[in-house]
This record gives structure tokens, C-alpha cells and sequence, in this order.
């Protein structure tokens, strides 16, 4: 098979996989509705990761810092809310402190999370995401849009990619001639390992059993 054919078989295989998640979606929803619940639940839908299909040259996830990797979808119905579209980026973590304030709940994690209540008046966020693995070394992206900055360490200029995402949705064309942004993005993207290191959480080591640690390594993760 040649390499257009397979990504197109994957692209395929892909569609099925969503059809599918989409049936039982579909399902858990006519259950709601059957026992008379669905207009008093919360309904979150969400993914935890994006999934690079050839996009940028790459396949999977979790070492893929373009935005097929990076973006998914978030959906949330909320009983006698009136339906809108947030046109801003948030982050995973926003969905817990926004439940949480939601229901005048604690929320535990003040000083480890960057979550902000997601219907709050923000202005454009400043983001960070690291890859699981890539050349061997950490990949790193920060983001102020509409500038958005792909680099590896040991850094070096050939692995640092800089893209006007107003300009260039697809990240197809890296910005070569703005220094400007590139160094402002990763002087950024420095003070924010520095900070991550001296605030560094205080928490227990997970005590994982053989098995958990092999399905990791199954999906990539260590």
C-alpha cells in the first residue's frame, strides 16, 4: 500500500471509530431521556487529546503539538442555560473549577492548576503543552495568539517553528522573519519551566502495578 493509501485507510478507520463513539453517545442520551433526567443533567462532552492524521506530516498523538493534536471539541449542556458559543480557547482544567464554582464546591487544586472558570470575562490566554516524546528530547508549545511557537530541546533553531495561526490555520507555512515574536514566545515558554520547577507540587509518587505500567507503555505514555 502506498503511504497516500494508508493515510487514507486510516482516515477511514478513524471515521468508524467516531461513528461508533458517536452510537453510544447517542444511546446514553435516550437513556437519560427514558428515565425522565435529561433536562436535569449536566451533559460534558469533550476528548482528552486531538489525533493527527498526516496532518504536518504526522500520525497519533501525544508527541503531535500542532493543533490536530492539541485542539478538541468541548460541549456542555446545562439545565436552563441558554445555548451560546464561546469564541475563546480554554483548557481541560477550566471544566473542573467551572463545575465546581457551578455547585459552590472547593476546589483543591488553587496553587497546582492554570483552570479558570470558562465562562468568565478573559481576556486571549497565553498556552502551554509539552509532547510526550519527540527526537528523543521534550517538545514544547506556547502560544499568544495569534502567534503560536513549536520548539525541542536541546534547543536548536531548526527545531523551533513559529506560525501565525490567523495567517495559517494549518501550521503549512512557519513565520521566518518575525524575531520578535519568536523570541517573545520563548522567553515565555522559559519562565514558565522555571516557574514549573520552583512550584513544583508536593505530591506522592503513584504506586503503579506492573500491569498499569505496561498498558502505559502500550499507549505510548512512558
Amino acid at each position: 500500500i502506498e503511504e497516500g493509501e494508508k493515510t487514507e485507510l486510516l482516515k477511514k478507520i478513524y471515521d468508524e471509530n467516531l461513528a461508533y463513539g458517536d452510537m453510544i453517545f447517542g444511546k446514553i442520551m435516550s437513556i437519560l431521556k427514558k428515565n425522565n433526567i435529561f433536562d436535569n443533567t449536566i451533559i460534558v462532552f469533550l476528548s482528552d487529546h486531538g489525533e493527527a492524521i498526516g496532518e504536518n506530516g504526522n500520525i497519533g498523538h501525544g508527541h503531535v503539538l500542532f493543533q490536530p493534536g492539541i485542539r478538541i471539541p468541548i460541549v456542555m449542556k446545562i439545565p436552563g442555560a441558554e445555548g451560546k458559543t464561546i469564541n475563546r480557547q480554554i483548557i481541560t482544567s477550566d471544566l473542573v473549577r467551572t463545575i465546581a464554582e457551578m455547585f459552590d464546591l472547593p476546589f483543591p487544586y488553587e496553587k497546582n492548576s492554570y483552570g479558570v472558570n470558562m465562562f468568565s470575562k478573559l481576556q486571549e490566554r497565553r498556552l502551554f503543552a509539552r509532547s510526550i516524546n519527540i527526537f528523543n528530547y521534550p517538545g514544547y508549545m506556547v502560544q499568544q495568539y495569534p502567534y503560536k511557537l513549536i520548539t525541542h530541546f536541546p534547543f536548536k533553531r531548526e527545531r523551533t517553528f513559529l506560525f501565525d495561526l490567523e495567517e495559517d490555520p494549518g501550521e503549512k507555512d512557519p513565520v521566518k522573519n518575525d524575531q520578535l515574536a519568536r523570541k517573545t514566545l520563548l522567553f515565555y515558554l522559559f519562565n514558565h519551566l522555571k516557574r514549573a520547577e520552583r512550584e513544583k507540587p508536593d505530591i506522592l509518587k503513584p504506586n503503579l502495578r506492573k500491569s498499569d505500567i505496561e498498558s502505559l507503555k502500550s499507549l505510548g505514555y512512558l
